[in-house]
Protein backbone atom coordinates (compact mmCIF):
# COMPACT_ATOMS: atom_id res chain seq x y z
CA UNK A 1 0.00 0.00 0.00
CA UNK A 2 1.41 3.52 -0.67
CA UNK A 3 1.30 6.57 1.05
CA UNK A 4 -0.23 10.01 -0.47
CA UNK A 5 1.96 13.02 0.80
CA UNK A 6 -0.21 16.49 0.83
CA UNK A 7 0.62 19.78 1.95
CA UNK A 8 -2.30 22.00 3.36
CA UNK A 9 -1.14 25.81 4.11
CA UNK A 10 -3.69 27.10 6.98
CA UNK A 11 -4.47 30.86 6.82
CA UNK A 12 -5.58 32.58 9.94
CA UNK A 13 -7.45 35.91 10.05
CA UNK A 14 -5.58 38.65 12.22
CA UNK A 15 -8.94 39.07 13.67
CA UNK A 16 -9.59 35.41 15.10
CA UNK A 17 -7.36 35.34 18.15
CA UNK A 18 -8.15 38.78 19.48
CA UNK A 19 -11.97 37.84 19.32
CA UNK A 20 -11.59 33.90 20.50
CA UNK A 21 -9.44 35.78 23.65
CA UNK A 22 -12.17 38.26 23.92
CA UNK A 23 -14.74 35.70 23.70
CA UNK A 24 -13.31 33.88 26.66
CA UNK A 25 -12.67 36.80 29.10
CA UNK A 26 -16.30 37.57 28.75
CA UNK A 27 -17.36 34.38 29.29
CA UNK A 28 -15.33 34.46 32.73
CA UNK A 29 -16.11 37.89 33.94
CA UNK A 30 -19.95 37.02 33.54
CA UNK A 31 -19.55 33.47 34.32
CA UNK A 32 -21.34 32.19 31.33
CA UNK A 33 -20.86 29.69 28.77
CA UNK A 34 -20.14 30.98 25.20
CA UNK A 35 -22.55 30.22 22.41
CA UNK A 36 -20.12 27.42 20.75
CA UNK A 37 -22.84 27.41 17.48
CA UNK A 38 -21.82 31.20 17.10
CA UNK A 39 -17.88 30.78 18.09
CA UNK A 40 -17.80 27.67 15.63
CA UNK A 41 -19.06 30.16 12.74
CA UNK A 42 -16.73 32.55 12.99
CA UNK A 43 -13.56 30.14 13.60
CA UNK A 44 -14.79 28.39 10.09
CA UNK A 45 -14.99 32.28 8.27
CA UNK A 46 -11.90 33.59 9.58
CA UNK A 47 -9.40 29.99 8.91
CA UNK A 48 -8.66 28.96 5.51
CA UNK A 49 -7.31 25.91 4.48
CA UNK A 50 -5.16 25.49 0.52
CA UNK A 51 -3.68 22.49 -0.87
CA UNK A 52 -0.48 23.65 -1.91
CA UNK A 53 2.66 22.13 -3.52
CA UNK A 54 5.01 19.56 -2.18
Amino acid sequence: MSAVVMRIEIHVAWWLFPYLNTVRALCFLLGVEPNMARVDYWVRKGLTFKPAAI
